[in-house]
């Protein structure tokens, strides 16, 4: 390509990539995109866009990496190398080394297994690789990178996705881009006003670049001097290395040998592979499917004549040659793959772009160098310049500290170094170190020639120093930053080297690139629905890794819809080492009706600020359905007796009492333990008039009666049944979040009694043997109770009928001991047979003092005769005063189951006890102190009765020394008694006493 349709390849480029975002979103026929509301603007979408981009994972796409996805459909083990053989264009100031500007590129691979689970392989990475192109060669040149080690099986299928991405060093073209762009406007004019209309059209390309460029910062909120950074890297983009794939003359490739030994080689392709991974699916549902980002690797060889690059610089120029050609129009062109790879590549390069500036906006701080060594953050507006020598010893310029600890993530220096050279080749060495109070952060050498003739006065731009490798990157609250500036390889025939400063022409100044560090944390906070004059309520924990004697809390409304108080505490906490606090706050709707639903939130920004750090979380309150916290009273009337074959009626109460001024219906279902009939209805409101919510202060508050009818069934034996009354919030079902309540009743049931079982006995009975009518039960009651009458008669009569009868005129006798008691039975034969009767009697009391006599035990009595037999009952020795027996003859029928009885009794009159010691005898008759002695003598019964339970008790000296007890002495009788005792000193006078 020649010179001139170069520059106006690289012209219509810039045109196309700040015009690219509006052309793919609103008005490009050929891009199937998704439509959009009409209040849908870009930045709205870019916003969408940024949420979800995160730059950092290697497979999502990005301007300088090239995904590719090699499907396995069969078995395959890697052993040992991987090997990539790639090819990357190598434009001039990237094949010389002492030029310092050779990109580098990075390699990984990753393996997607069977469940979408993707992790790196082991030793799948190779990073920062440089490329070192030939001097003199090929525009485009291979590079070969191994990986080693490799012990990876990859199953049918599964996938490896290879990555390769280019890290491009920063080009002069850059620098000198970004500080003389405002000179474009200056161009732009003389290009229009030159005679030559090709100049011209150039010129009017050159204008609409910038119309447009300003229109999407001024959409974005982007400062001019951004779009001019920003221009230069485009220009660096176009002047450093990108991957070419998928063409005939560049088929880059990777090559592995599998456990089979066999050798694989896959290529890389230009075809679309059906991965869309991480936020790719989100551009391209918006920008349109015919964006492919992530490619296919596969076994076969392109063979494409087109040439394919990542970034699609390969594209250009057919891109514009597309745009100037006559013979074909852009729309129906079968080129357009390569126009869509540098749509796709510039939508993600912009998109990118606002992410760094998403951020680093807010935290990016400049420092400028000003007398007195001081540094600050105010612009000089001096036109008069300091000029500072440079030696071995640092020039030290101080600037204030940080309000807090802060991380460093990017540091760059730019200093108008002056440097006046005696001989060409003479060079020297800057060092800058940037210090946090005596703590070195970073250091950067820079090795510079000799001012031109051109900077006689002073550089024309400043020499920058970059921070990359951090000895240490957080920057402490209580310490000064620092930027020392020194001078080292100074030739010995050299001018001293100048630092420029402090002017509007040479603003030499530190930029610093920060964010806030980790050291102050806030817990996971999470949005929260309330319902109508509800309150969210939040525990949220701060931790803190160093000690902070106060952290402050701040809650910061950032928008609101409706009424809304806020409410927290404490409002700063103090923390020791990773030590933690809990903040308590509260976020109150203060609505008034159910109108704020929908429609109140309020979004909150929640701050904790220490000393060594900062950390801010938002959540979002907002009034919802979904928070309603739903309750039913039920007034539960008092259980019933209800008669079988009857009814009772239930009157139940219910009272809406939701939280948050909801309305509701109800759906009722009541059911019966033993399935008895029941009668209600089963809504409680309707769509047009709900229940209102119960508020006891109005003057008819709001409440709903249900009456439940219960049918008891005739002739039932069930004495109870729960009656289960069941209500659901029909609002509640509506937002899956179902609520219900239920209370029970019982009812106690009046059975059947006697007369009403036993008639419905009669009845069914009645019913069996074809008997209707409502007489059929009666009926049969007064059959059966005839029947029944004749057969009490019967069994009556049977009952009563006697097979003997036993007479005796005088039952009772009382007689003297010494006398006897004769009882005269007669014996009566009532049956119309001869009857042999079998005589014996029975003792009813346990009596042991009399003797019993029948004079006979069996008699033979002709019918209707009668036989008299005697009963004799005679006191023995042993009967005692005032003894009784009771004598029972029975007379039975041989072979007759049912005996005569006749009781007799015998009582004992004028009886008394006499007893009477005689023959006591003492032995020995001369005893000393403790002799056993025994006492002998008789006890006689002298009574007509015998003499129960004697007790006999002989005293020495009026004290008892020993006795016998329970003795029984018959009438007439007496007992021989031998009682030992003890004798005692002195006289011993002996006394027997008998109870």
């Amino acid at each position: 390509m020649s010179i001139s349709k170069k520059f106006r390849a690289y012209t219509v480029t810039f045109t196309l990539l700040f015009s690219i975002l509006s052309l793919s979103i609103f008005n490009i026929n050929y891009v199937k995109a998704q439509p959009f509301d009409e209040d849908t603007d870009l930045s709205n979408l870019i916003d969408t866009f940024l949420e979800y981009i995160d730059f950092n994972d290697p497979l999502n796409p990005h301007p300088f990496r090239y995904v590719g996805v090699w499907d396995c459909n069969k078995t395959t083990t890697i052993k040992g190398e991987i090997t990539f053989n790639l090819y990357f264009s190598s434009p001039l100031r990237t094949r010389a080394d002492f030029w310092n500007n050779r990109d580098s590129v990075n390699i990984s691979v990753y393996h997607k297994n069977i469940n979408g689970s993707i992790e790196i392989l082991k030793n799948g990475n190779k990073s920062y690789v440089e490329l070192q192109p030939n001097l003199i060669g090929e525009v485009v040149q291979s590079t070969e990178v191994s990986l080693k080690n490799i012990n990876q099986t990859v199953d049918d299928g599964e996938s490896l996705i290879f990555v390769v991405e280019i890290i491009q060093s920063k080009k002069p073209w850059q620098d000198f881009i970004e500080k003389k762009v405002y000179l474009l406007d200056s161009i732009v004019d003389w290009l229009k006003t030159n005679e030559n209309p090709e100049y011209a059209e150039w010129g009017i390309m050159i204008e609409d670049l910038l119309n447009q460029s300003k229109e999407i910062a001024q959409i974005l909120g982007i400062s001019e001097e951004i779009i001019g950074e920003k221009i230069g890297e485009l220009f660096n983009v176009l002047f450093s290395s990108a991957f070419f794939y998928g063409s005939d003359s560049y088929p880059s490739s990777v090559s592995f040998k599998t456990s089979e030994d066999d050798d694989k080689k896959l290529y890389f392709r230009e075809d679309p592979s059906e991965l869309q991974y991480g936020y790719y699916s989100l551009i391209a549902s918006t920008i349109g499917t015919e964006f492919p980002y992530e490619k296919n690797i596969n076994e076969t060889k392109p063979n494409d004549s087109s040439n394919h690059s990542w970034p699609p610089i390969a594209a250009i120029g057919e891109t514009v040659n597309l745009l100037f050609s006559n013979e074909t129009d852009l729309e129906n062109n079968t080129t357009n793959s390569d126009l869509n790879d540098v749509i796709l590549w510039a939508v993600v390069w912009i998109l990118k772009t606002l992410k760094e500036r998403e951020i680093i906006s807010g935290n990016v701080l400049t420092y400028y160098l000003h007398n007195d060594n001081i540094m600050n953050e105010i612009k000089s507006t001096d036109s008069k310049t300091i000029r500072t020598t440079l030696s071995n010893e640092p020039v030290t310029f101080k600037g204030d500290s940080f309000v807090r600890n802060m991380i460093i993530e990017n540091a760059t220096a730019e200093l108008y170094v002056y440097y006046p050279k005696i001989l060409p080749i003479q060079s020297i060495e800057i060092n800058v170190t940037l210090k946090n109070g005596d703590t070195i952060i970073a250091s950067d050498t820079k090795e510079i020639g000799g001012s031109g003739l051109d900077e006689i006065l002073g550089p024309n731009s400043p020499t920058v120093f970059y921070f990359e490798k951090f000895k240490e990157n957080q920057i402490w609250y209580d310490k000064d930053i620092a930027l020392e500036i020194s001078v080292s390889n100074k030739p010995a025939l050299s001018l001293k080297p100048v630092i420029n400063y402090n002017s509007i022409n040479y603003p030499s100044s530190l930029i610093l690139r920060y964010r806030e560090t980790d050291n102050v944390q806030i817990g996971e906070v999470n949005d929260k629905p309330v319902y109508a004059s509800g309150s969210a309520e939040y525990f949220i924990n701060v931790t803190s890794r160093y000690s902070e004697n106060k952290i402050n809390i701040t809650v910061e409304e950032q928008e609101s819809v409706g009424n809304w108080t806020i409410y927290y505490y404490p409002k700063s906490v103090n923390i020791g080492e990773n030590g933690s606090a809990t903040i308590h706050l509260f976020v109150n709707s203060t609505a008034k009706d159910d109108s704020a639903y929908n429609r109140d939130k309020i979004d909150l920004l929640i701050n904790a600020t220490g000393k060594t750090g900062f950390s801010s979380k938002s959540t979002n309150v907002s009034v919802s359905f979904e928070a309603v916290e739903y309750n039913i009273e039920i007034i539960t009337p008092n259980g019933l007796k209800i008669k079988h074959g009857s009814e009772g009626i239930y009157q139940f109460i219910v009272r809406n009492r939701n939280k948050g001024f909801i309305a509701d219906n109800y759906i009722i279902e009541v059911t019966s333990e033993h399935n008895f009939s029941l009668s209600y209805n089963t809504y409680i409101g309707t769509k047009s008039k709900p229940l209102e919510v119960y508020n006891q202060k109005d003057d008819e508050p709001a409440e709903a009666v249900l009456n439940v009818t219960v049918f008891v069934p005739w002739y039932t034996d069930v004495s109870s049944d729960v009656l289960t009354f069941n209500i659901t919030s029909q609002h509640s079902l509506n937002y899956l979040n179902d609520y219900y309540n239920e209370t029970n009743v019982t009812t106690k049931i009046i059975k059947p009694n006697i007369l009403e079982s036993a008639y419905k006995l009669f009845e069914s009975a009645a019913q069996k043997i074809g008997l209707s009518g409502w007489y059929a039960g009666w009926a049969l009651i007064g059959t059966i109770f005839v029947l029944l009458l004749i057969i009490v008669i019967f069994l009556v009569l049977i009952k009563r009928r006697k097979f003997v009868e036993l007479i005796c005129l005088e039952r009772i006798k009382e007689i003297k001991p010494d006398e006897k008691a004769e009882f005269e039975i007669t014996i009566k034969n009532p049956c119309k047979n001869v009857l042999t009767y079998e005589l014996k009697t029975m003792i009813n009391s346990s009596v042991e003092g009399f003797d019993v006599l029948l004079d006979t035990t069996q008699a033979i009595i002709e019918s209707k005769q009668s036989t008299k037999i005697k009963l004799i009952v005679k006191p023995t020795d042993y009967v005692k005063k005032d003894d009784w027996i009771e004598v029972k003859v029975i007379a039975k029928a041989l072979n007759k189951k049912k005996p005569g009885k006749i009781s007799t009794v015998t009582t004992i009159k004028d009886s008394e006890t006499k007893l009477h010691i005689s023959n006591v005898f003492h032995w020995p008759r001369v005893f000393n102190k403790d002799d056993r002695v025994e006492t002998s003598f008789k006890l006689v019964n002298k009574g007509d009765v015998s003499a129960r339970n004697i007790n006999v008790i002989l005293y020495v000296n009026d004290e008892e020394k020993n006795k016998v007890e329970n003795i029984t002495i018959p009438r007439g009788g007496y007992a021989d008694i031998s009682i030992p005792w003890i004798a005692v000193k002195g006289k011993n006078e002996v006394y027997i006493v008998v109870k």
